[in-house]
């Protein structure tokens, strides 16, 4: 028996409501396979997919009031009273590590590590030794 017949073969095992239309169709099993996975295979990306963090932030839904947003960029972050640039980002599940510098309008640039975290629809960040600050709304 050649090898396709066999596959199809156990194919039609595998999916054993099908056999009377696998003994039917030889080539029933095959498509039957192949389209069962072209529909599954985009949800399952879709799932695995992470959820961006990139765009505008602010406490409590107020997008436009003064002090109440940050914006987060690929390698930046920035609020009313600072700005980080970045030179590595990781990213692990709903967790985003940056290194790079901060400015605090105080010293001029320093190094810094800023860790953000989506927790459900909200995301936090903090300073590398310094507490949470969030939870931040997205802004539309």
């Amino acid at each position: 028996m050649e090898r396709s017949a066999i596959r199809e073969r156990l194919l039609c095992l595998a999916w054993q409501s099908r056999i009377a239309r696998c003994a039917l169709y030889p080539g029933y099993a095959l498509t039957f396979a192949l389209s069962t996975f072209a529909m599954i295979l985009p949800s399952l990306s879709v799932a695995q997919a992470q959820q961006t963090i990139v765009g505008t932030w602010a406490i409590r839904s107020k997008c436009a009031a003064p002090l109440s947003t940050i914006v987060i960029e690929p390698m930046a972050l920035s609020g009313e009273d600072f700005y980080c640039e970045f030179d590595k980002v990781t990213r692990s599940g709903n967790t985003v590590r940056w290194t790079g510098k901060c400015n605090f309008s105080e010293n001029g640039y320093e190094p810094s590590s800023v860790t953000a975290q989506l927790r459900g629809p909200r995301l936090y960040y903090r300073f590398r030794g310094m507490g949470w600050n969030g939870p931040f709304d997205r802004c539309g």
